[in-house]
């Protein structure tokens, strides 16, 4: 039986935040979620990635539960959901040396699940009429890096917040 909605809602934004994968993507190889997510730009990158993820999930027909012991949704704003979900993760479950899921299996030479949690995030979004640029940015980088056209390095970071600005049409910082 496929995994549901919910599960890969699940995956998307927690082993991914991990979020999405995006912060395995910068600034270096083996950076630990935290750091990542204080690198200027990236965490407002896993978070559009993030809100892809419940967009896709929600289109599938998924609901909005509560997870890793949060209370019960009060809020109608499924972003607002994903950064409550996301601030628990690096607040409570991700401690200094945190490595996400990607990371660990590139570490080890394993492919990671880029194409089954951001992948099914474009794939998903893109049966429903929608886009999810973020995500699918993340899945173009993270075959790249699999097939050794490109290294998980700082450098993938100024891609990834140029495609954010993009997205969202906030102005870059000078």
């Amino acid at each position: 039986m496929p995994p549901t909605s919910e599960f890969r809602l699940g995956r998307a934004l927690l082993s991914s935040p991990e979020y999405s994968n995006s912060s395995t993507l910068t600034p270096r190889p083996h950076l630990p979620l935290n750091d990542a997510a204080r690198y200027p730009g990236m965490l407002e990158v896993m978070r559009l990635a993030g809100y892809e993820a419940m967009q896709a999930a929600l289109a599938d027909g998924a609901e909005i539960i509560p997870i890793i012991g949060l209370p019960p949704i009060t809020t109608n704003n499924p972003e607002r959901y994903v950064d409550q979900i996301f601030d628990e993760v690096l607040k409570t479950f991700s401690r200094p040396d945190t490595l996400v899921t990607s990371l660990q299996d590139w570490k080890k030479g394993r492919r990671a699940e880029v194409q089954e949690v951001n992948g099914w995030v474009v794939d998903m979004l893109k049966r429903h009429g929608r886009e999810a640029p973020m995500n699918e940015l993340v899945v173009k980088m993270g075959f790249e890096i699999e097939s050794g056209q490109r290294q998980a390095h700082v450098n993938n970071a100024a891609e990834l917040i140029k495609m954010y600005h993009s997205i969202t049409g906030d102005s870059q910082p000078a």
